[in-house]
Parts: structure tokens; C-alpha cells; sequence
């Protein structure tokens, strides 16, 4: 992407990369997975594991965020989020959590 490109992927989310998904399919499609899962196993505990794009993206629904707002939200490598998807609230129960890592303190940080 050339900087002018950039910025205007930035700035709307319906916009999609060259030969990519805009982060407005994105949502759509991880929403709408999570949506009949939880319909076709409801009272089950279940598990996504996924890029970090499409996590961002259920993040800012469940937390009622703009979409834009998922250039405000850092996830490290293999850490977990944890989204109590109950209608009409998500609620987010936990997020960039990587204590099952190890680590000291989260890679952000040593930046």
C-alpha cells in the first residue's frame, strides 16, 4: 500500500487492501460464526483461535467500539482474550492475557 492507500484503510473500514477483506467483512464473518456457534452449542464453553485481525474485530463488537477503534487495540502473540458472547451484551471477560506464556511482563513493554 502506498501511504495515501494506507490512510484511507485506516480511516474506513469498509476499504480493503488490494486482493484482501476490509475489516468490515471481517467483522461480519467472525460475528456471524461466533453468533451460530454459540446457537448450535449453547451452554458450552467453546474456542476460536485465530489471527490477530479477526479477534480485533470481535473485540470492537463486543465492546460496542467502532470498527476504526481496531487500530487502538494491541494483542501480543498467542495471548488470549476471553468474550462472554451472551445477547444482547457481549461482555469482555479478559484480554491480551499472557500469563499461560511465561512471560514477566507483556512484549508491549519492551518496546
Amino acid at each position: 500500500l502506498d501511504e495515501q492507500q494506507l490512510r484511507a484503510w485506516e480511516a474506513d473500514p469498509t476499504i480493503a487492501p488490494p486482493g484482501g477483506e476490509s475489516f468490515a467483512a471481517v467483522q461480519l464473518r467472525i460475528c456471524g460464526l461466533v453468533e451460530r456457534l454459540a446457537e448450535e452449542h449453547a451452554g458450552q464453553e467453546i474456542v476460536l483461535v485465530s489471527h490477530v485481525g479477526p479477534i480485533k474485530a470481535l473485540l470492537c463488537a463486543a465492546l460496542g467500539a467502532l470498527l476504526t477503534s481496531i487500530f487502538n487495540i494491541f494483542l501480543d502473540p498467542a495471548t488470549i482474550s476471553v468474550i462472554d458472547w451472551r445477547q444482547p451484551r457481549p461482555i469482555v471477560r479478559l484480554m491480551n492475557s499472557h500469563a499461560h506464556l511465561g512471560w514477566e511482563q507483556a512484549r508491549w513493554r519492551n518496546f
